[in-house]
């Protein structure tokens, strides 16, 4: 009994030790530094601090997210409609194939119209890096954030 206990004590103290590897490996790289508890108004004085934006400049941003965000919220309602709707559909007594992907098709077609929004949000609102000075290091991102020559 002792003999065959040992081992599996060893492969569950294994496993569970390796399942957090990936956690503290990922944390300890440069830019990997989670701001806990930051919301989106602190995120956005953060990155107006970092870019230098004037006062103008961060309320006219803050004007474009506020305005995309209204313009964004019949379309989140409908999405989280066809969540419930799909949640409903995969559960029902029977499986009907046709519904499940009428609601993944207008689900995909919302989703695009959102991210094509967030988009062009973010392009209207945010400096492009032709204009910023700042390299990403100095900034504080990660080193594989995008950029654009």
């Amino acid at each position: 009994m002792k003999k065959s206990l040992l081992p599996i004590l060893l492969f569950t103290a294994t496993l569970v030790g390796g399942s957090f590897l990936p956690l503290a490996a990922n944390a300890a790289q440069p830019g990997n530094e989670r701001r806990q508890g930051e919301g989106r108004d602190q995120r956005q004085e953060r990155m107006a601090e970092i870019l230098g934006l004037s006062a103008e400049q961060q309320a006219s941003i803050a004007a474009l997210i506020e305005a995309e965000r209204a313009a964004n919220a019949p379309l989140r309602e409908r999405l989280r409609a066809n969540r419930e709707q799909m949640h409903q559909a995969v559960t029902a007594e029977t499986f009907d194939e046709s519904a499940v992907r009428a609601l993944a098709a207008s689900q995909v077609a919302d989703r695009t119209e959102l991210l094509v929004s967030h988009a062009r949000a973010q392009h209207l609102s945010g400096p492009r890096p032709s204009r910023v000075k700042k390299s990403d290091n100095e900034k504080g991102f990660p080193s594989r954030s995008l950029t654009c020559d």
